[in-house]
């Protein structure tokens, strides 16, 4: 499990400098024998930025040396697509394996295989965010987009089994992917089950129990009521008691959780069972007798010892289950019944990090297909950051008292709002708590924009009008810019809960840069009025000023204005929010007065910045949301 020598080969890669100032090539010299040796011991001795290029030298004697990457078969190169499969050959010249613009890799660590000879040598690199920085931050964003909708997260790509990335065939991704959760909470669980076995939650009661008359003890209210009664026996009364409880809430839905994760268990037993007993088959063939050092076989046997030690492990893990499930408090409660609930409130983290666990084993039951070419990518680092910041909205709308009513890509269940997949124009509807206020967020909906290439100003005008409607789509531009990441349409309803009245839109962009690059403080920008009909493209800066000039025919109770009728001053966009990952300064929000733009930091950790702001909009707008 150590770093091999004598390499024969030379692997570089060519990339930027962490400060972006030069370009470098590296000779990368930690090699080891497996991918698991290499995620357990490696720190990786290259770190990129993400959204960089990537070109890569393999040099060695043998010419049929060949070094391999996950992410090479989506990638349009010749020089690495071959009639056999993806690989990049032994060469003089470096080869842009990825592109920042066209194929970016984004944030984690990526694992290169090196063939020569029949043998494989495995070493790594790690990905960092440009914006982020500590990966801690990006980690944590994948894994609320995750936790809300799986299937967001990931691509699913014909590019390299799972399997075939841990170097496990005969493991189907399913199965590796529970193994991956497992292992990852193996440890914290079992420390949980085994505390809460000893100390479970619990509640302090009082029970009134029949005793002899000479047993004098103290009497309550509820005591004397109880001995006044013609039901109360002769010579004994009620007196109170207390005992501990554990009929509770948690402990009911812990053990419906716990029978469940049982039936889990031996499930995954029963599939890593079957996978050993075909590697053992493997090993058994003839093939191997005459030499035990071939690499398959060795690989087949380091198979077998992986797949027994996740068989140990759950094993382990249901024995911890099985032995709570014996204890008497938890034998004598009812399992929870009911529809699936939110974890959320329950205070004890022993609990959560059972529930935790259930979770995402639940998750990979019902998202993940068990198709052994698939494999996961990551989408790129902004988009995540747009779906993380649509799930962030949505609960902050829905957390300051608004109800989901309808929606495309999300619906109420038991389990609470459930994400589908989002696309571009997908929607959601809100209701105000009392009813009187209706909001409609929209992902990347496209505006009606005026063409100007027609020669009649005026009509270009009314007809981006004629593609407006008052609850639907109350907004036109006269810009370029016409597709903002989100637009939140405010509503007030009428005595019949309909909305009548259109207050104004809040327009948001998701933006995965630096906050120097979004608004130079040092520039007065020049607020160009609505007669401007140029396109502006320069920077961040016209993006949200052409927002803040969109058009609408609707204000008020308004059914769309005469043709007679100029509509110049009305400007339905009250605010241009852009949120950013603001690290340094997460609570440092700004506001640009003479613009109506507004800087918002959006990062894990820092949820309650953007839902203070929401909040604080939300009742300027609408006074009877107090």
């Amino acid at each position: 499990m150590a770093i091999l020598a004598n390499l024969p080969f030379c692997l570089e890669v060519r990339k930027k400098s962490l400060d972006d100032q030069n370009y470098e090539n590296l000779v990368l010299k930690d090699f080891f024998e497996t991918v698991l040796d290499l995620k357990q011991q490696h720190k990786p001795e290259l770190r990129i930025l993400e959204n960089r290029n990537l070109s890569i030298r393999l040099t060695s004697t043998n010419m049929d040396a060949a070094v391999d990457m996950d992410g090479f078969d989506g990638v349009d190169n010749p020089d690495i697509a071959h009639a056999d499969g993806t690989y990049l050959k032994s060469s003089y010249s470096f080869v842009q394996a990825f592109s920042g613009e066209s194929f970016p890799l984004p944030p984690g660590l990526y694992v290169l295989k090196v063939s020569v000879n029949g043998k494989e040598y495995y070493t790594g690199f790690e990905v960092v965010s440009s914006v982020m920085g500590d990966n801690g931050i990006w980690k944590a964003m994948v894994a609320d987009i995750m936790d809300c909708i799986p299937k967001q997260a990931v691509d699913y790509a014909y590019i390299r089994s799972v399997a075939k990335q841990f170097a496990y065939n005969e493991v189907t991704p399913h199965m590796l992917w529970k193994m991956l959760v497992l292992n990852e909470g193996y440890a914290r669980v079992v420390a949980a089950l085994n505390d809460i076995r000893n100390n479970p939650h619990n509640r302090l009661i009082k029970r009134y129990k029949l005793h002899g008359c000479r047993n004098r003890r103290e009497i309550d209210a509820r005591s004397k009521r109880l001995n006044a009664s013609k039901y109360h026996p002769a010579n004994k009364e009620f007196v109170p008691q207390k005992e501990l409880s554990f009929d509770l809430l948690e402990n009911r839905y812990l053990k419906r959780i716990l029978l469940d994760l049982s039936n889990r268990m031996q499930q995954c037993l029963d599939e890593a069972s079957s996978d050993m007993l075909t590697v053992a088959d493997d090993l058994k063939n003839v093939k191997y007798e005459g030499d035990k050092k071939q690499p398959e076989y060795i690989r087949k046997r380091k198979v077998s010892s992986f797949l027994l030690s996740q068989c140990t492990k759950i094993e382990r893990l249901k024995t911890s289950i099985n032995a709570l499930m014996q204890v008497q408090w938890i034998k004598e409660l009812p399992a929870f019944q009911g529809p699936v609930i939110s974890t959320q409130n329950f205070s004890d983290p022993r609990y959560n990090v059972i529930f935790s666990l259930y979770s995402k084993l639940d998750r990979i039951a019902r998202e993940y297909s068990s198709d052994k070419h698939m494999t996961l990518l990551w989408k790129r680092t902004s988009l995540m950051y747009e779906y993380w910041n649509i799930i962030l909205l949505v609960k902050s709308i829905m957390n300051n008292g608004f109800t989901l009513q309808s929606s495309d890509a999300a619906q109420m269940t038991d389990r609470g709002i459930i994400f589908s997949e989002l696309v571009a124009g997908c929607n959601f509807s809100f209701r105000s708590s009392n009813g009187e206020y209706v909001l409609k967020l929209y992902y990347e909906k496209e505006i009606p924009r005026v063409d100007f290439y027609v020669v009649d100003k005026q009509q270009a005008e009314k007809d981006a009008q004629d593609r407006t409607s008052k609850c639907d789509q109350p907004l036109y531009t006269k810009k370029a810019n016409n597709t903002p990441d989100c637009i939140i349409d405010c509503y007030e309803c009428d005595e019949f809960k309909q909305e009548k009245f259109y207050l104004g839109s809040l327009i948001i962009d998701f933006k995965y840069r630096k906050r120097s690059s979004l608004w130079n403080d040092n520039q007065e920008y020049v607020y160009k009025d609505f007669r401007n009909t140029g396109y502006e493209y320069d920077s961040c800066a016209n993006q949200f000023k052409a927002y803040k000039d969109m058009r609408t025919i609707f204000f008020g109770d308004c059914d769309g204005l005469g043709d007679n009728i100029s509509d110049r001053f009305i400007k339905p966009v009250h605010e241009v929010w852009a949120l950013y990952p603001n690290v340094e300064n997460p609570k440092s929000v700004e506001f640009k007065s003479g613009y109506g733009i507004r800087f918002v930091p959006s990062i894990p950790g820092n949820e309650d910045v953007l839902q203070k702001q929401l909040k604080n909009f939300l009742e300027w707008l609408m006074p009877g949301l107090t």
